[in-house]
Parts: structure tokens; C-alpha cells; sequence
């Protein structure tokens, strides 16, 4: 039974977007109506508010409630391998940002800097994985949101996957980049205070420290250690070993944290990732500290209610008034994230497509029309009957990892690599590597799961080095 009436529902879509169209109005009302203005913030981001910006685009579905799933069913390992990388990422990814932003302090995209380097069809080829990228994202999260909407209030999935998207466009089309970073501001800060007020919460209510210790080893117990049993292998194979690959290579394939470092201060791009690692660093450990309290407060969730969790457990065991902060720090959290890729598609297409493709018509006008086509595209695939997150986890996945090391070769040894490596190297992990990761996960195929991942990881590199070395006297007349 929802928690919600519909009507309530009803009045919590209203009251945020109210909210937010009062937010973004106020504070992007000085920014230009130019390109560079729609696109980049007119590149005036200050460090604090980049950082505030790169650590809420960050936070997606995953981190509000797979977080606690996984400790809830792996324990503290499965948690290990979920938090690790996902805070070190942001650190790890910041001299890399700043290069980029060095090599092009004018740029907008990092696919059009490969443009000029290796020619168009490299672009092209990140063209694909990175609008690939942005659609998975944005289905994966108007999916969740809407599910969430669905069981706490009854409102219609359908209905509410239209209504989230549409509140997502609003303010995209309205002022590009500042509009989505004011949303990404309310988003943080909302996270943070319903965080900071369950975790204790949950602390109190139960015995504290000896029911965080009952269930520090997931709902079944068996979830020990790292390695040295049976289930820590599985675990490690089948969930550890991508998710740490995975989580470290999404900056290389998410657009939205280039187009933020395109956006800050050309001296200050490290700063602000370094930054963005500390303000992001305890979500995905207290989040995931709410799966420990429900195991070992002995809440029983099992089969599809598992992604639900943290919410089902903070209804049985606080005042419901927390169940509705907590609803809504996730709704706001996944409409942003919405709207942040929407953001990042548009620099995509307002700049490389629009070079492309775009001719005389005015950039901020040819991004908007495609922000509104895949707004439509993302509704369309949502309500596709017996559609499943397993196929979107999977693909946002792979295409990290197919962008990884031809990104780290591309920027940091561009004399090993050219044109030719690159292009065919990559399609290989799009046309192979993906495709047989998928089907293997999907059907259960271990084997070749694993060799998908591998050739993915491993095989496409060598193979982007290869092919550039048997082209080399090729390099310069490849590049356009």
C-alpha cells in the first residue's frame, strides 16, 4: 500500500517544481544568452560551486539505494567494493581534467579536442559511446524515480515518467549548465540533511553499535571477508571486479564531468575535482550504513523489494515524517541527475554535432530540440513492457570501460596511438566486448561474461596500440 495519496504525490511534484523554476530564475539570471553562456555558464564556475556541482552529479539511483542493497545483501565487503572507487574516482580523474582543460582552455567537449587530434571518425566513435552513455543514464534514473513515485503515493508510472522528465527539461531548455548546476546545489544539500538525520536516527531506535555489528556481514551473515571463501570469490567475479574498473572509468565516458571542467576556471579544473572528492566521500558510506541497520534490526525485504531497502526499513523503524525526507532527498536527487545528463547531451550537440551537422541554425536552439527528442526516447524505453534496469546496469557499465585506456592513451602517450588504432580499437569493445559482456550477464554465462570484460579492458587497449603502430607512417595524413 502506498504511503502517499496520489493527491499528496501530486502536491510533492508541484512544490519541487515550483521550487526549482524560483531557484534556477533567481540564480542564473545573469548568465548570457550566447553558446558559451547555455553551454559552459559563460566558463564562471567558481571552484566551491564546481565541486558542489561535480560531487551531486555523482550521486544517481545507485548511490541513494544500491548502496544500502548491497551491504544490506553482501555486507561490508559488497559496500568495499560499491564506496572505494566510487569516492577515489573524482581524485583520480582531477590531473587528467586539468590536462584536458590545458590542452584545450577554449574547448567545449573533450570528443571535439579528439577531433582535432585524431581526426573526426574517433570523434565520431565517442560521439556514439558518450550519447550511448547519456540515454542509459537517463533511462536508469527516470526509471528508478518513477518507480519510487509509483510505490510511495500510487501515481502512475507512465504518468510520472512524463511528468519527472518534463520537470527535468524545464529547466535545461530555460538556461543550460547554471540552471542544472542550482538544481545539483538544492540536490546536495537535501542528500546531505536526510542522510545526516536517518543514519543517527537508526542509531538511536536500535541498539546502535550492536545492531550496525549484527549486520556488518549483510542479512545473511556469510559475507566475512574479502577473500579466503566462497562467497567472497563469487563476489569479487561476478559484482567487485567490474564495479571497481567501472566506477573508475565513468568520468572518461560521462560528458558531464568534461563539461564541468570546461566550465571552472581553466587554473582551478584539480582543485575542483579534489574538492569534489571530499564533498562526496561519506554519502555512499552512511547511505550503505542504512542496509547494516536493516539487517541487523532483523528487517526481512527479499526479491525485487531488495532495491528498496533503506526505505522500507527507515518506515518500519523511525516516525514517518523521516520516511517523506528521505522520498524526498531521492526524488530530487534522480530528477537532477536527469537533468545533469540532459545538460551534458546538449553540450554534445549544441557544439560537435551542431559543427557537424547544425549549418546556419543557432547552437543553443539545435540542443534544446535534441535534449526534447531524447526526453521523448527515454519515456518511450521506460515504458517498455518488461522492461528491466539489469540491461541499462550492464551497457553504462561496459561503455566506462570501452572509453578507459583509449582515453588514458589518447591523452597521456598520443605518440603510441593515432587515428587508426583508436577508431578500430574502440569499435572492437563496441561491436565485441559490450555485446558478449551483455548476453553472458544476462544469460548466466560466466565465461563469457568475463571474456567480454576482458576484451573490453585488456584486448581493445592493445589492440588501439597495435593497429597505431603498424599504421604509424599513416598518423599524420589520417588526422582532419
Amino acid at each position: 500500500m502506498p504511503l502517499f495519496s496520489t493527491f499528496e504525490g501530486a502536491l510533492l511534484f508541484a512544490a519541487y517544481g515550483i521550487v526549482m523554476y524560483l531557484l534556477t530564475t533567481f540564480f542564473t539570471r545573469n548568465v548570457s544568452a550566447t553558446k558559451e553562456g547555455y553551454l559552459l555558464a559563460d566558463r564562471g564556475v567558481s571552484p566551491l560551486v564546481g565541486a558542489i556541482s561535480i560531487s551531486a552529479a555523482w550521486i544517481w539511483a545507485g548511490a541513494i539505494f544500491l548502496s544500502s542493497e548491497i551491504a544490506y545483501k553482501w555486507g561490508w565487503p559488497g559496500l568495499f567494493y560499491f564506496s572505494i572507487m566510487n569516492i577515489l574516482t573524482l581524485f583520480l580523474f582531477a590531473p587528467f581534467a586539468q590536462k584536458i582543460r590545458n590542452l584545450a582552455p577554449q574547448g567545449f567537449t573533450w570528443s571535439s579536442y579528439l577531433k582535432e587530434k585524431f581526426g573526426g571518425r574517433v570523434q565520431g566513435v565517442y560521439l556514439v559511446l558518450f550519447v550511448m552513455f547519456v540515454i542509459c543514464v537517463l533511462t536508469f534514473n527516470i526509471f528508478a524515480a518513477s518507480k519510487l513515485v509509483q510505490t510511495l503515493t500510487g501515481i502512475n508510472f507512465t504518468i510520472a515518467s512524463v511528468v519527472l522528465t518534463a520537470l527535468a527539461l524545464l529547466y535545461n531548455l530555460r538556461k543550460g549548465l547554471k540552471a542544472t548546476i542550482v538544481t545539483e546545489t538544492f540536490k546536495l544539500g537535501v542528500v546531505a540533511l536526510a542522510t545526516l538525520l536517518v543514519v543517527p536516527a537508526l542509531f538511536f531506535v536500535t541498539d546502535g553499535w550492536t545492531t550496525l555489528a549484527a549486520g556488518i556481514n549483510g542479512a545473511s551473515g556469510k559475507y566475512t571477508s574479502l577473500w579466503g571463501t566462497t562467497e567472497a570469490w563469487t563476489l569479487f567475479i561476478s559484482y567487485g571486479l567490474i564495479t571497481l574498473f567501472s566506477q573508475w572509468a565513468n568520468p572518461w565516458a560521462d560528458n558531464s564531468f568534461h563539461q564541468r571542467a570546461f566550465a571552472v576556471p581553466k587554473e582551478q579544473v584539480f582543485k575542483t575535482f579534489s574538492l569534489a572528492t571530499v564533498l562526496f566521500a561519506g554519502i555512499p558510506i552512511l547511505l550503505g550504513s542504512i542496509g547494516f541497520f536493516a539487517a541487523g534490526a532483523g528487517v526481512k525485504v527479499e526479491g525485487p523489494a531488495l532495491q528498496m531497502v533503506n526505505v522500507i526499513a527507515i518506515g518500519q523503524l523511525l516516525p514517518s515524517w523521516l520516511v517523506v525526507v528521505f522520498a524526498f532527498a531521492a526524488f530530487a536527487a534522480m530528477v537532477s541527475i536527469a537533468d545533469s545528463q540532459l545538460t551534458s547531451l546538449s553540450s554534445l550537440v549544441g557544439h560537435d554535432l551542431h559543427e557537424k551537422f547544425g549549418g546556419n541554425t543557432d547552437p543553443v536552439k539545435f540542443s534544446r530540440i535534441a535534449m526534447l527528442l531524447v526526453g521523448a526516447l527515454v519515456v518511450g524505453l521506460v515504458n517498455i513492457p518488461g522492461f528491466t534496469l539489469l540491461y541499462l546496469i550492464m551497457i553504462i557499465a561496459m561503455v566506462r570501460i570501452a572509453t578507459l585506456f583509449p582515453s588514458l592513451l589518447a591523452l597521456t602517450a598520443d605518440k603510441l596511438v593515432n587515428s587508426t588504432g583508436l577508431f578500430w580499437g574502440m569499435l572492437l569493445g563496441i561491436v565485441v566486448g559490450i555485446p558478449m559482456y551483455a548476453y553472458g550477464s544476462y544469460f548466466k554465462i560466466q565465461d563469457l561474461a568475463l571474456t567480454g570484460f576482458f576484451t573490453t579492458l585488456v584486448i581493445v587497449p592493445v589492440f588501439v596500440v597495435a593497429i597505431s603502430l603498424l599504421t604509424k607512417k599513416d598518423q599524420q595524413s589520417l588526422a582532419n
